[in-house]
This record gives C-alpha cells, structure tokens and sequence, in this order.
C-alpha cells in the first residue's frame, strides 16, 4: 500500500475529477441535485483510476486511453443504465435516430462524451497537475484490487437502481453484443503502440490556437449532441450520426497534425480547457434552458472558479517549461 499512499493526492484528485467534469460542470448533476455526486463519483472515480493504471503500467499511449473510454462508456449506457436500448430513460425522449432497439445518435454521442469528457480530460488535467508523476503508476496491487472492487460493487448499484426506477431491461443479444463490443477494445486499446507516427504540419500552432480549435470541435460536436432532444431539428438521424463522425475525424486529423518534438504541458493544457470549457458552456446552456436559477447561478460560479484554476496551472505549467 506504500505505492498508493505516496500518492494520495494525485489519486484523489482524479477520483473526484471525473464526476465533477462529466457530471457537475457539464450540468447532468446540477447543484440542485449535487448530493448524487456522493453515488456517482465512486463508480467515476474507480473507472477513471482502473483505466489510467492500466495506461501508464502499460505503457498505453493517448488513443488507447480514449478506447479504454470508450469501453467504459459501453459498459455504462449500454450494460448498466441501458440508455443506448431505451428509448424514454428517465423520460426523456429518445427515439431519434432508434433502430432495431438501438438508440444509434444517443449512443454514438454519449459514449464518446463519456470517453473524452469522463475518462481522458479527467486523466490529462490531473496528470498536468502532478506532471511530475505523470507516467508513473498510481496505485498499488493492493490499491488496484480495492478500486477494481468499488468499481464492481458501483456497477451492480448502478444497474440494480436504474432498472428499479425505469423498469426496463433490455434484450440478452443486445447485452452480448455491448459486452462483447467493450472486451474487444480494451483488448485493442492494449496492443495499440504507445507513440503513433503522424503526418505534422510544418509548424506547431499557438497555443491559443490550439485551444481555440479544442473549443470550436468540442462545441460543435456537442452542439450536435444537442439535437437528439430536438428530434434532430429538422436533420435526419443518419445526417446528425456522420456530422458526429466528420467532427471527430477533423479534430483527430488537426490534433495529430499539432504533436511534434516540442509539443509539452502547455500544449496538453491548452487541448484540455479548450475541451473542458466547451463543455462548461453548453451545460450552462441547458441549465438556462432549464429555468431554475439556482441550478443557472452555481453553474455560473462553477465555470469562474474552474477558470481562475486553469489560469493558475497554465502559469504553474508555463513556469516549470521555462526552467
């Protein structure tokens, strides 16, 4: 336990990271209902530090840590809340884009929500923090085995509560296929090459620019996210379905081609707030949708505070480069 204990503050932070992104600042837990964190961020947190110990005991570069994202995103809305198969979770209305008991569009943008926003800005925020220890593993077998056993443990919670409040279940072939969807890319995601050969572009861009791009691809992809509750407004599900696609390939294309020799922290970081500020806005926007001005006021808060701490790491990081 000595490994895990030296790093309880990295470990920590990342335990409660990754709910309160995914979650809080991205408003699907507003302050209103903030006490959920106290459930949600045990499965979070435990998902969060199994994938990163994985990564960096492995030796697992940044894409297989998205696929690992987004095997844990299969496994939650597909395995435990069922949302991908349910077309009115918790009443909401999804049946745009539904096909043979499938909700394709939800699935496709919730489980890479889950990857990106769940999993991967999470890990590359505390890692930023702590650079220091950044490729080091965490925790030890012992720490391991008790996060792999609260993460269970979340799971039979997760699932045994949903299906008592929507009282839905779905099919075994579409467990199957979702179960054995999310074995088949962690079993990818650990043969993948840690360091993948890309095409850079002549220049490394500013890190305005960097972050600037992060913000526009992550707005916009999430803005099409936004249309599953519009019933596409007035686009077909195919249509909503490939635009997610071209956003993704775009910003994998524009990012591959910034990383370069010089390519640092200050670089990560602008990658990760432009990410993470997208997605503090577009909760901000649904919670003004939503009307209850507690919820619109503390989401405001939020958003200040998490960026005065962002400032404040970019000059911790920019301090450390100079060095």
């Amino acid at each position: 336990m000595k490994n895990s204990f030296s790093n309880i503050k990295p470990i920590l932070s990342l335990f409660i990271l990754s709910p309160l992104i995914a979650e809080l600042l991205f408003g699907s837990t507003p302050a209103s209902r903030s006490f959920q964190l106290i459930f949600e961020t045990f499965f979070y947190g435990s998902g969060v530090l199994l994938i990163r110990e994985i990564a960096r005991r492995r030796g697992l570069g940044w894409i297989s840590i998205i696929l690992l994202g987004i095997a844990f995103g299969i496994i939650e809305e597909c395995i435990l809340l069922q949302t991908a198969f349910n077309p009115n979770f918790l009443g909401n209305d999804l049946t745009f884009g539904r096909a043979g008991g499938v909700n394709w569009v939800w699935a496709e943008y919730i489980i890479g929500y889950h990857a990106i926003w769940s999993i991967t800005i999470p890990i590359l925020i505390t890692e930023l923090i702590f650079h220091s220890k950044s490729t080091r593993p965490w925790l030890s077998k012992t720490g391991i085995g008790i996060t792999a056993v609260i993460y269970l443990l979340s799971c039979v919670a997760f699932y045994s509560t949903f299906v008592k409040m929507t009282g839905f279940t779905t099919s075994f072939v579409h467990y199957s296929i979702a179960g054995i969807l999310a074995l088949s890319l962690i079993v990818l995601s650990l043969w993948l090459p840690n360091k993948m050969s890309f095409k850079s572009f002549p220049k490394t861009p500013s890190l305005f620019v960097i972050g600037v791009v992060a913000f526009a691809g992550s707005a916009s992809w999430l803005g099409f996210f936004s249309l599953l509750f519009k019933q596409g407004a007035g686009l077909s599900p195919w249509m909503v379905e490939l635009s997610g696609l071209l956003i993704v390939m775009i910003l994998y294309f524009l990012i591959s081609g910034c990383v370069r020799q010089n390519w640092n922290n200050t670089h990560r970081f602008s990658l990760a707030f432009g990410g993470l500020m997208a997605s503090m806005v577009f909760g901000l926007i649904t919670l003004v949708q939503a009307g209850n001005q507690l919820d619109i006021i503390c989401q405001m808060i939020f958003i200040l505070i998490t960026t005065v701490l962002m400032v404040l790491l970019k000059k911790r990081l920019l301090k450390s480069e100079a060095l």
